[in-house]
């Protein structure tokens, strides 16, 4: 990779679970600019969940919880013998305990990413590990290496994003419960939440849109059949953006890849516009925004211009009646073969009914094992994330 560009931002990279691991090591083999450094962690209930993937991406040796492992080179290892999940039997772990182990975590994850200006979290919420998310983002974002929340950035409090794969219909009940119970986590209009954006991805449409061969045969599909190339590559332009400011609770990605150069750009963001990697209706969303990735030397050619991006980006936003909600366009470079650009589309604040709706019957069901089971305080808080989500929730 590229050194970092002189100022640009300084990402962290953190890989929730065995697919989140799964998932930064593509993002880091793809990236073009060094913008992590060696900000960088994997983490798992277990060390043997993202050990190939810390040695695909320069680890030497593995650390277990809250110990940096003296021989590692860009990333740290930390083992979580916790799962914080509800147990559908019936068995639910103590939050107390919960709480002590995502401490001794947060303190070495804030070591780790010391320096960074934003962080990008990449889990599959209903994993083993995605539990400890949330409690991770609220914390390193309430105070970011002993300094106050108010603080300057290198040093404060950083921006905080999350890339969040969710199950199919067809997964068992407890992960499609644990991954609606996260998600509550993350989302709903709360303003103490510390991720800026939680960036949705649904696994069978994503499927759909990147149909796969035997995964063994498909390049960029992770061990799970989930093509984590378009992930990788929609994360790597993201950041090569350099955005960090939307605050929306919730977006996705929408991406047309190769396109040829000289092909109307209006028709390229239409391609992306159509991707989603979730269901979106585009007019329900609060803003959208545009990065366009393209060869450097074409770049320098004017044969794309920022300035042509911005003006298919306004004529397409117009025809879909939604200029007013326009948050700008961006034109990075990229490398390629000189012939063929990327569309990235970012749409949040949408509709969230299509992407919940899939999941609701497990999280009922979760919820009525819950109340059988007389695990009230934790009924109660379930039902209290939900309410915030679904924004009837005035106390919260």
């Amino acid at each position: 990779m590229a050194d970092n560009r002189n100022g640009a931002p300084n990402w962290g990279l953190v890989g929730v679970g065995a697919d989140g691991a799964e998932m930064a090591s593509q993002v880091v083999t793809d990236a073009t600019h060094d913008v992590f450094d060696d900000r960088i962690a994997l983490l798992g209930r277990a060390v043997a969940d993202v050990r190939a993937y810390a040695e695909q991406i320069g680890v030497i040796g593995t650390a277990s919880l809250g110990e940096a492992a003296a021989d590692t080179d860009r990333i740290v290892t930390f083992d979580l013998p916790f799962g914080m999940q509800f147990d559908l039997s019936g068995v639910v772990p103590e939050e107390r305990q919960f709480c002590a182990n995502t401490e001794r975590v947060v303190e070495s994850l804030r070591s780790v990413l010391d320096g960074a200006d934003a962080i990008a979290y990449l889990t599959v919420p209903g994993g083993k590990a995605s539990w400890v998310v949330p409690a991770l983002v609220e914390r390193i974002g309430a105070t970011a290496n002993g300094h106050p929340p108010d603080a300057p950035a290198r040093g404060g409090r950083p921006q905080q994003f999350v890339v969040a794969t969710l199950p199919s219909e067809t997964d068992p009940i407890q992960t499609r419960f644990d991954a609606c119970y996260t998600l509550f986590g993350l989302l709903g209009p709360d303003e103490r939440r510390s991720a800026a954006t939680t960036f949705l991805v649904s696994k069978p449409t994503l499927q759909e849109q990147f149909l796969l061969e035997p995964v063994d045969s498909t390049p960029g599909a992770g061990s799970t059949g989930l093509p984590h190339g378009p992930i990788a590559t929609a994360v790597n332009q993201f950041i090569a953006a350099g955005r960090r400011s939307d605050r929306s609770p919730h977006g996705t990605f929408g991406i047309a890849r190769d396109r040829p150069l000289g092909l109307d750009l209006t028709v390229a963001i239409e391609a992306a516009a159509d991707a989603t990697f979730v269901p979106v209706d585009v007019s329900t969303v609060e803003s959208v925004s545009l990065i366009v990735g393209a060869p450097e030397e074409r770049i320098r050619s004017d044969a794309i211009t920022a300035v042509g991006v911005a003006d298919a980006f306004g004529s397409w936003a117009t025809e879909r009646g939604i200029s007013d909600r326009t948050r700008g366009s961006t034109l990075v470079s990229r490398p390629g073969d000189g012939q063929t650009f990327d569309v990235l589309f970012v749409p949040t604040g949408f509709d969230l009914g299509p992407v919940l709706d899939p999941l609701e019957d497990a999280y009922e069901q979760g919820k009525a094992v819950l109340e059988r089971a007389e695990s009230s305080r934790d009924l109660a808080r379930a039902e209290r994330l939900e309410r915030r989500v679904r924004g009837d929730d005035t106390n919260d």
